[in-house]
This record gives structure tokens, C-alpha cells and sequence, in this order.
């Protein structure tokens, strides 16, 4: 099912895998998370996406945008 990202408030970018999530139906906020670090230190995440060609990379944009 694939992976999916989301972009927080807190400046933290976190990646949960789908496929854990929807098997398992937890509702425990960290199940099925990859990874969880805080990218944008003080700042909100305002965007965030895959590339489409790399899916492997992924790029962020608050203040500043990180690849």
C-alpha cells in the first residue's frame, strides 16, 4: 500500500507505513510509524512531497525547503 507523510505543526515531518496501519486497525497514534524527526525547528511544515521520479526522496517547505 505504500508509505505516507505528513507534515506537522511542530516543525516534525513523520512517515508511517499504510499497510502496518490498515492490518493491524490499531488506533495507538505511533503504530505504523517509520520515522518521526523534527525537520523545521520552531517552524510549521507547510508542504511536503514525494519526488516522482526518486520516490525515495521527499522534500519539505516551511521556512525553508529540505530535501
Amino acid at each position: 500500500m505504500g508509505i505516507v507523510a505528513g507534515g506537522m505543526q511542530d516543525g516534525t515531518v513523520t512517515i508511517w507505513d499504510v499497510n502496518t496501519i490498515v492490518k493491524t486497525k490499531s488506533d495507538k497514534l505511533g503504530h505504523g510509524c517509520i520515522s518521526s524527526e523534527v525537520v523545521h525547528d520552531g517552524f510549521s511544515v507547510n508542504s511536503i512531497e514525494f519526488n516522482p521520479i526518486k520516490p525515495s526522496l521527499i522534500a519539505s517547505g516551511g521556512k525553508e525547503v529540505y530535501i
